[in-house]
């Protein structure tokens, strides 16, 4: 892995946002995308309180070396790239250096972390700047666990919003659909979700999209989708689609009620929702099984290229 340094002031504009952590599902978002550039190959969600108290997720990837911790938590510092011309071949996930800096401004924000070199973990504590204010050693296996103590703790009116019964629960379902988009796609990724110290989801190592997609939806409807693959002769782009059988008699049993539940799409292992798409998918989809599909419910799509 390439050491982190900062991004020029050039690059920096170009590519930065003002939204980053907007709620707990950015922040999972962040988090989990940061231990798959990491290599991880299990990655562990732990929530409290529908992450508002905690959300602490680790890893058994790479690790982070010691010269690179002062500059992880600091904005536009990354090691995913070195100028704007590298988006062109990206192949990662984060990349613009700014979401560790986001949560250290909102919320309580410590590091566990151990490389293969390294003969013990060491435990980093990071201030709103983030700037390490604290280090401890600690028993812990190669890899890392980022965790965030507090969320929107200096903003009382978000916490206030993301408090309320409904949004908390509301929210959770979120957190759930990113982890199991990212999750389906990487197929030998081992990945557990619990909250309050209950396991609400887990996914196991597989082997092809189709064992992980079981995982996400009920079996019975993955055995009977039909591959359609096509590479494109112009741009070389693979499209992977996957869509329920012609000889199934019983269309309704491999339909949803919630859009949400029902579609996947990918673009570079990038999970994407595209309304256009989805509306044109399905429409086409339904009109060609008109009489078989039930009102108010989709048919179950799953997309890649």
């Amino acid at each position: 892995m390439s050491s982190i340094n900062i991004l020029p002031p050039n690059t920096i504009r170009r590519i930065t946002t003002s939204q980053i952590i907007t709620s707990v599902s950015t922040a999972v978002k962040e988090l989990m995308e940061n231990a798959i550039d990491a290599k991880a190959t299990s990655i562990h969600i732990n929530l409290v309180k529908q992450g508002l108290d905690l959300i602490e997720v680790k890893d058994d990837g790479s690790g982070i070396s010691s010269p690179d911790v002062p500059l992880i938590c600091q904005a536009a510092t990354t090691s995913k790239i070195s100028d704007i011309s590298d988006l062109d071949s990206l192949s990662s996930y984060g990349f613009r250096g700014e979401a560790l800096n986001a949560l250290c401004q909102i919320g309580e924000v410590s590091i566990t972390t151990k490389t293969s070199s390294d003969q013990v973990a060491t435990v980093y504590k990071f201030n709103s700047q983030g700037e390490v204010v604290s280090t401890q050693a600690s028993h812990f296996p190669n890899g890392t666990t980022v965790s965030v103590r507090n969320l929107f703790h200096n903003l009382p009116v978000r916490k206030q919003f993301l408090s309320s019964k409904n949004r908390m629960s509301e929210e959770l379902k979120k957190v759930e659909r990113v982890v199991k988009c990212l999750s389906l796609i990487h197929c030998k990724l081992r990945v557990i979700l619990c909250h309050n110290q209950c396991v609400i989801w887990q996914k196991n190592q597989v082997w092809n999209i189709r064992m992980s997609l079981s995982q996400v939806i009920p079996l019975n409807i993955v055995s009977n989708l039909h591959d359609i693959q096509y590479t494109s002769p112009v741009h070389g782009a693979d499209v992977l689609l996957l869509l329920p059988k012609k000889s199934v008699s019983d269309l309704s049993a491999l339909c949803l009620s919630k859009m949400e539940l029902a579609y996947f799409m990918y673009v570079n292992k990038r999970p994407v929702r595209v309304g256009k798409i989805e509306k044109m998918l399905s429409k086409e989809f339904c009109e060609f099984f008109r009489s078989l599909i039930p009102n108010n419910k989709s048919p179950c799509m799953f997309c890649l290229y």
